[in-house]
């Protein structure tokens, strides 16, 4: 193969939706709980390089994600989410993550 072994695919695609409902609030605190539904493929397609060499395409992913925010101040948030992949079952996980407006 000539060239940079890291090709770059013809095609892409992907969508996402997302929702979220201020469920509390008490002066600066609140709390949000959100869903998000993701389908994305980084890797539909790649240009033909002849019989042999052209990637297979990548399989369409879907990813379903639960969580929640919870400000503690105006500007600091507190996050944590759930994420699961339908087809790469290892990428699961829990996110946590600390956020500052300024």
């Amino acid at each position: 193969m000539v060239g940079n072994p890291t090709l770059i695919p013809k095609s892409f695609d992907g969508w996402y939706v997302q929702g979220a409902y201020k469920l509390w609030q008490q002066g600066d605190y609140a709390f949000s709980p959100f869903v998000r539904l993701e389908r994305f493929n980084t890797a539909r397609a790649f240009a033909d390089l002849g019989p042999g060499m052209t990637p297979t395409a990548a399989e369409t992913e879907q990813v379903a994600t639960v969580g929640a925010n919870f400000w503690i101040t105006r500007s600091v948030v507190i996050k944590a989410d759930l994420q699961r992949f339908r087809v790469n079952t290892q990428a699961n996980r829990l996110n946590l993550g600390l956020g500052w407006s300024f």
